[in-house]
């Protein structure tokens, strides 16, 4: 289950780095639009790092929330687009 989770994660990661984004102001995040599955991406204001966001359509299961990394295991910042 770890692995099919992993590589999700991995999938999102990459088809969110082709996407154009349009943010609107919350906090101490800038939240992006909704992505093409039931998700959306936030940018931490001071640091610049993105985060994936995940909902699950299960009620019982939450949602997931990760950063976004380089292929070498770095944090992906906002500026690096």
């Amino acid at each position: 289950m770890r692995k099919v989770l992993a590589m999700l994660i991995i999938v999102c990661g990459l088809l969110c780095g082709c996407m154009p984004v349009s943010a609107t102001e919350k906090g101490n995040f800038i939240v992006s639009e909704q992505l093409p599955w039931d998700g959306y991406i936030l940018i931490d204001k001071v640091t610049g790092v993105e985060y994936l966001v995940i909902n699950n359509s299960n009620p019982d299961s939450g949602m997931a929330i990760t950063p976004r990394l380089n292929a070498d295991g770095s944090l992906f910042t906002a500026s690096q687009e």
